[in-house]
């Protein structure tokens, strides 16, 4: 990522672009026990719970990759089945709903983890949304109508070409009298 693509992400780390669909948590102790988890609706928190999770998650990505953000690269190994790139682009497409893939991921992060003090863990599971602009995305549709989405996994550069198009289009829409 670069800095262009974590300003867009951060974007979306407020009331307004807000694109959050579901948020789980992990508060863990030095000695590496769970204490308490969070699984729900983002937009089921209160107002005061989400403007907390907006500050931490700018928080998060401030700073410089390399210094205090990572990009991380995964060798062509890691996509096979089992792989840690599979892994995570399964608990992406469960949408953090699958209990027991966001337990391993837990698992996994404390396992690996070498901190000794209290720490927490959050995930959240967001959709692209370009207000203003309509974009077709396919579904599964079925005898009762839409049964499922049909999700398309966009990289950051990807993600940040899509809004420049949407942007660009409502240029145009704004020049046309309909």
């Amino acid at each position: 990522m670069n800095k262009k693509e974590i300003s867009e992400i951060k974007k979306q780390f407020t009331p307004e672009n807000c694109s959050i669909t579901r948020i789980c948590g992990c508060y863990v102790d030095g000695e590496k026990n769970k204490k308490t988890e969070l699984k729900e609706a983002f937009l089921s928190l209160s107002e005061e719970e989400m403007f907390k999770y907006f500050d931490i998650f700018r928080k998060s990505l401030s700073g410089t990759i390399g210094k205090n953000l990572m990009n991380m690269e995964f060798p062509l190994e890691q996509e096979s089945e089992g792989g840690t790139q599979h892994f995570l682009m399964k608990l992406r497409e469960s949408k953090l709903t699958d209990d027991a893939l966001v337990e391993s991921f837990y698992d996994k992060i404390i396992e690996n983890y070498d901190y000794p003090e209290n720490y927490y863990i959050i995930l959240i599971h967001g959709v692209y949304d370009i207000d203003g602009v309509s974009l077709s995305m396919p579904v599964i549709v079925g005898a009762d109508g839409i049964e499922s989405d049909i999700p398309i996994n966009l990289s950051g550069e990807e993600a940040l070409k899509l809004k420049e198009s949407a942007d660009s289009l409502k240029k145009i829409m704004e020049t046309i009298e309909l």
